[in-house]
């Protein structure tokens, strides 16, 4: 095989010799004469063609392939901020809705309010939002204290209102707890967030008696809240409130491990801001406090800045608390990268509509229960006649302060002037305008006893004189010294006169007890007052008798309240039949210059 192989290759290579010598021009054939021998050409071979063999193709070697490294580029993930908003009412006071009941008209605040900007609020869906609740709801205006007694049966309105609302969680206050306990749990448990108080313990056993804390989580963020009440809040016998640094030194720690929240916060109901501050100066790990009524910046252990943000009262204002969240790589979770806290004003939100269309039938009912009548004044009062020397209206004031207490000495100042107390029957609300005038809240210490000598009790009058009456050098003078009849008050249980014409000091002579005996200077007598006075506002007990304020209160013997929701049980038989008159204790003397004088002051009061 080989060597035909060969053989066909030598062929092949002579054919394309011969093929390629063709391609020249052919030699000339020479002419031969005849004589010359003649020369015959070789006849020429028969051609063969033989094919030229298919290139064998030899194999190529194949290039090893070298993977190159791949680089896997991965594009760094940037983590948006998070952000919650907090947001805390306090020391809300019963005020729910925005209506008042003693005065026919509507107000500037309530959570109505307090609804619409929590709701603005909800409505940015670039952050979360947290409601919380710093305490003392459960008292405070009409339509709270008509459920606490008389709706037992029914949701109670507080509940109902803040479910609504949507509380995440709350605090009591003193006011609430002072409801009783049934009432406070009952509330506790109609609620659907939770009373907290960390501090409040079994004496005993020293154990929490409500959740110390809750986790609230919004949008992805946790939030831990502890709440505590303060303790100076008077509490039932076997409940103890412990100190607020100790209570959250020792729950902060249990938190942070427990729960690892996002961010930790300090509901504290306190009658001002000191003890959150306290807490916020002493302990670390709180984010934010809410606590007191006004909003102040700090700073904890750390050095770090900490705000304790305040509410004020009667739904006037929210404390509120932005907060950012930053993702921390070293950590590889968010952080708190800021806060801001502030109080805000809520009389500018409008009411929400969502509460007035919810909870219009509460304010019907109310208004229908105001009219319930509990008494019958037998002839109309003047107001006026109080300012110019003893009148039925203050003496009946006076009789009923006497009558409450047992006192010996009344002391009391016109209501108010240029009103008619008419004839007819008196309803709850005509007493809920009277406490109104003398800024006094139902179940709220109103009158107080003390002791004071004959002296104090002079030296009181003639303070009270000297303001009330101008010294008439003539009987042409004036007889009023100005228009502030809340400051001229004047005395029943005892008999005296007032004499216009002499120096301020010098115009009061008490002559008798009411019952006839001797007024013993040296004496000591029981003497009853409102609260303003009891609390030396107007400067009787300091300028006038001449008592420190520490004097002032070592001289309080008692407290009585105002049971207005006895006039819903009782109706018209709390007061019954109530026929005014003047017992002419006391008269400014000489009387026709009083008399004088008070014409021609009349025409300052029309």
């Amino acid at each position: 095989m080989k060597k035909q192989t060969l053989l066909r290759f030598m062929v092949g290579l002579a054919l394309i010799i011969s093929l390629v010598g063709c391609q020249t021009k052919a030699p000339e054939v020479a002419v031969v004469e005849a004589e010359k021998p003649v020369v015959v050409a070789e006849p020429a071979k028969e051609e063969v063609v033989v094919e030229a063999p298919a290139p064998v193709e030899e194999p190529v070697a194949e290039e090893p392939v070298v993977e190159e490294p791949v680089v896997e580029v991965v594009e760094e993930v940037v983590m948006e901020d998070l952000s919650v908003k907090l947001i805390m009412t306090s020391d809300v006071n019963g005020k729910l809705f925005p209506y008042d009941v003693v005065n026919g008209k509507s107000t500037d605040t309530s959570l109505a309010q307090i609804y619409s900007f929590v709701a603005d609020n909800r409505a940015d869906k670039d952050q979360a939002v947290v409601l919380l609740d710093g305490g003392n709801v459960l008292q405070g205006d009409l339509v709270v204290d008509y459920y606490n007694n008389f709706k037992s049966g029914s949701e109670h309105i507080v509940a109902s209102v803040m479910n609504a609302m949507g509380y995440d969680a709350a605090v009591p206050g003193a006011d609430d707890v002072a409801v009783g306990q049934d009432l406070f749990v009952k509330v506790g448990m109609e609620s659907d967030f939770p009373w907290m108080a960390a501090n409040a313990v079994d004496a005993k056993t020293g154990k929490p008696l409500t959740q110390p804390y809750t986790v609230i989580e919004k949008d992805g963020i946790k939030v831990a809240v502890l709440g505590m009440s303060s303790p100076e809040i008077a509490v039932p016998a076997g409940i103890e409130l412990e100190d607020m640094v100790t209570t959250a030194k020792k729950w902060l720690p249990i938190i942070q491990v427990r729960e690892n929240p996002d961010v930790i916060v300090g509901l504290f109901q306190t009658e001002g801001s000191k003890a959150g501050l306290d807490v916020a100066q002493q302990v670390r790990g709180f984010d934010v406090i809410f606590a007191g009524q006004k909003t102040s910046l700090t700073r904890n252990p750390d050095g770090k800045s900490i705000y304790v943000v305040g509410a004020q009262g009667d739904a006037k204002s929210v404390g509120t608390a932005d907060i950012t969240l930053s993702w921390d790589k070293a950590s590889g979770d968010y952080m708190v990268s800021k806060v801001l806290g502030r109080t805000q004003a809520m009389a500018s939100y409008p009411v929400s509509k969502a509460a007035t269309a919810g909870f219009g039938y509460v304010i019907d009912e109310l208004k229908a229960a105001v009219k319930t009548p509990v008494g019958y004044l037998e002839e109309t009062l003047l107001a006026n006649d109080s300012l110019f020397g003893d009148s039925a209206m203050v003496d009946l004031i006076h009789n009923l302060q006497l009558e409450m207490t047992g006192a010996d000495v009344s002391f009391a100042a016109p209501p108010v002037a240029n009103v008619k107390l008419l004839k007819g029957p008196i309803t709850v609300q005509d007493i809920l305008f009277a406490q109104d005038m003398f800024n006094v809240e139902d179940n709220i210490p109103w009158l107080y006893t003390g002791e004071m000598t004959g002296a104090e009790i002079d030296a009181y009058l003639e303070y009270s004189y000297a303001n009330w009456f101008n010294q008439m050098k003539t009987i042409r003078d004036s007889l009023l010294g100005g228009l502030d009849y809340y400051n001229w008050d004047s005395a029943a249980g005892i008999n005296y006169i007032v004499d216009v014409r002499k120096p301020a000091g010098e115009k009061v002579k008490i002559t008798t007890n009411a019952d006839g005996s001797k007024f013993d200077m040296d004496k000591t007598y029981t003497v009853v007052m409102n609260a303003y006075r009891a609390n030396d506002v107007g400067g009787f007990l300091s300028k006038g008798v001449g008592l420190s304020a520490r004097e002032v209160s070592s001289r309080v013997i008692s407290s009585y309240s105002v049971d207005l929701m006895k006039g819903f049980m009782m109706g018209d038989k709390m007061l019954g039949k109530i026929v005014p008159e003047v017992d002419n204790n006391w008269f400014a003397s000489p009387i026709i210059w009083a008399k004088r004088g008070m014409e021609k002051d009349m025409m300052l009061l029309k």
